[in-house]
């Protein structure tokens, strides 16, 4: 395992997420300690876990899509098409000698 420091960006993207995750599950695990049991208040936790849940899916999937966006351009590629290549390059993705 390496000791690589992260990119700052990737830290402050990790961080924003971070900031979400933490306080959401921790209101989750109070409203699901209270011990009410009637249809309405299952309905507004649910529906709050649900929300929570499509923010939070968004947000990792951003995350992994900017990963690999920026895993591509560090490379000298397109991120949508990576199997194209610049020119002067071959089909294998080296400089030609």
């Amino acid at each position: 395992m390496s000791s690589t420091r992260a990119n700052p960006e990737v830290r402050r993207r990790l961080t924003r997420i971070a900031y979400f995750a933490v306080p959401f599950m921790l209101v989750s695990l109070v409203l699901q300690l209270f011990p009410f049991d009637s249809l309405a208040w299952q309905v507004a936790k649910t529906v709050f876990l649900l929300v929570g849940a499509i923010i939070f899916g968004v947000w990792v999937t951003r995350f992994s899509l900017w990963q690999r966006d920026a895993y591509w351009r560090q490379r000298g590629r397109d991120p949508k098409h990576p199997e194209r290549f610049p020119k002067g390059q071959g089909t294998d993705g080296q400089r030609p000698q």
